[in-house]
């Protein structure tokens, strides 16, 4: 359960909320709220509590502090602290509500906000029933300020951000949903946080930041990411989330070196309510330096990233890569002890559950030449130019399956590089049905069969190729595939 608004709990920004009479202590202590700094911005919170004991606002920005801190730290005192002041600022708004002088639709957005909080805190804490109870009274909060006053934006976030993350609820949790009323969308959470990102004025800073994350995440326009997120570390250079989320968009793009500064960044601040963050962004030093075969510094890395993660998120994956790294360095003794971790990871994350199943087939010798796979895939990636690509001879490999999938590895680079007919050559030889284990590469040939056709403006072969990646992408790693589906499909749309 803990993991259905994971992508809320670690990648959010703290809310402002629309009013027009904003007291300029209250904008000052959003301004240090977005930087994290939450210290001088607590203290700018409790001056307004005790300037103006009766609005709601104060608490609410202040009960935002102590649920972020507590979601980076696990302390429980900062949770407990959450708990009082969120209780309090639902206590403002209602009697509030009573009062003509205040603007109801921005009052009922604040109120849910409050009760989507506290969802957040209950899931964390594996209480079904009560998240999703919260979640849908703030669902219906701020539905009905958007009913009250339709042009006020704000409260499409607050939907928006329920909505598409619902769409990863667990199968085990799933029964939930319609007892509720509720129900997970990807496209109509993305479009409300759009809506917001570019229609309201109050939250438009963290409507961008979460438009920017699922640019990535889910649209696969990792440019277009990167340029939004390039704004909010220029009004905000002391938020290490920003530089994170751009990091991940930087290694999609394989911009190693982006990535690498930019998760320095993150180090370098270090913010202590974000530990967890800190810890991840050793896990992705690790993959900038293990996808240009620097298998000693991704050792160094992702040997960090185990030392100091408080969760066994990524642990799989990281073991898995520890492995590899040091089967091709010959180092077998910490390949053996490594490759037996790489199941011990969370499996409801995908990279964590494929680490767990390629580990138990690479150790039941059911597919060969796996390691050398990693090796020659990174190769592949890393290649800065077409004679680097052609140069991977796939001579020493005698396991068909390996072999397709190189050539499939090969042919998406060549065709990056606008090589379209050695990519052609090269995806003629392809045999999919050599392909028994890694089923991701179905939906991947398919896509390169569909981009290929749309450089050579053949677009009913790029849309059939295309609809036949979607028909296929089914396994282990449909999130990321979906992401490159869906921005190829934009491209064909132009």
């Amino acid at each position: 359960m803990r993991q259905l608004f994971v992508l809320i709990f670690f990648l959010s920004s703290t809310s402002s909320f629309a009013q027009s009479n904003f007291d300029p202590k209250i904008l000052e202590g959003l301004s240090h709220t977005y930087n994290l700094d939450y210290k001088y911005s607590d203290s700018l919170f409790i001056d307004y509590i005790n300037k103006h004991p009766n609005d709601a606002k104060g608490y609410l920005y202040l009960s935002q502090n102590y649920l972020w801190k507590f979601l980076g730290t696990r302390d429980e005192g900062e949770l407990g602290t959450f708990l009082i002041y969120n209780k309090i600022a639902q206590t403002k708004i209602e009697l509030l509500k009573e009062d003509s002088n205040y603007d109801n639709s921005v009052l009922l957005f604040q109120e849910g906000w409050s009760k989507f909080l506290l969802s957040m805190a209950y899931s964390m804490q594996d209480n079904i029933y009560e998240a999703f109870g919260y979640v849908d009274a703030a669902v219906s909060d701020f539905e009905e300020a958007l009913a009250l006053d339709p042009k006020f934006y704000d409260p499409q976030l607050g939907i928006g951000l329920i909505t598409y993350s619902l769409s990863y609820t667990p199968s085990l949790f799933k029964w939930a949903l319609p007892i509720f009323g509720l129900e997970g969308d990807k496209e109509a959470g993305f479009r409300k946080i759009e809506k917001a990102a570019y229609g309201s004025v109050f939250i438009a800073d963290e409507a961008k930041y979460h438009y920017a994350r699922l640019l990535a995440e889910y649209k696969g326009d990792f440019k277009l990411s990167i340029e939004v997120l390039d704004n909010l570390i220029a009004k905000y250079p002391e938020n290490s989330l920003y530089y994170y989320q751009r990091a991940i968009a930087s290694i999609q793009m394989d911009n190693f070196k982006s990535a690498k500064s930019d998760l320095e960044k993150v180090l370098l601040i270090n913010n202590k309510f974000l530990v967890q963050v800190n810890a991840l962004s050793y896990f992705l030093i690790g993959e900038t330096e293990y996808f240009q075969r620097n298998y000693e510094s991704a050792i160094s890395s992702y040997s960090k990233f185990i030392e100091t993660t408080k969760s066994i998120d990524y642990t799989g994956i990281a073991s898995l890569r520890l492995a590899t790294a040091n089967k091709i360095l010959e180092k077998d003794s910490e390949y053996q002890r490594c490759i037996q971790n790489a199941s011990l990871g969370n499996l409801d994350i995908p990279d964590d559950h494929y680490a767990s199943r390629v580990s138990e087939i690479i150790l039941a010798d059911k597919l060969p030449e796996q390691v050398k796979f990693y090796d020659y895939s990174n190769r592949i990636r890393s290649a800065k130019s077409v004679n680097e690509v052609l140069a991977v001879d796939l001579s020493p490999f005698s396991d068909k399956e390996q072999i397709q999938k190189l050539r499939i590895l090969k042919s998406r680079k060549l065709i990056e590089f606008d090589e379209l007919e050695e990519a052609d050559v090269i995806l003629e030889n392809v045999e999919l049905t050599s392909i028994k284990f890694d089923a991701d590469f179905f939906p991947l040939y398919y896509l390169a069969r569909a981009k290929y056709f749309f450089l050579l403006k053949n677009i009913n072969q790029a849309n059939y190729f295309l609809e036949k990646s979607i028909d296929n992408n089914e396994h282990f790693f449909q999130t990321k595939i979906e992401a490159e589906i869906n921005f190829l499909a934009k491209m064909f749309k132009k």
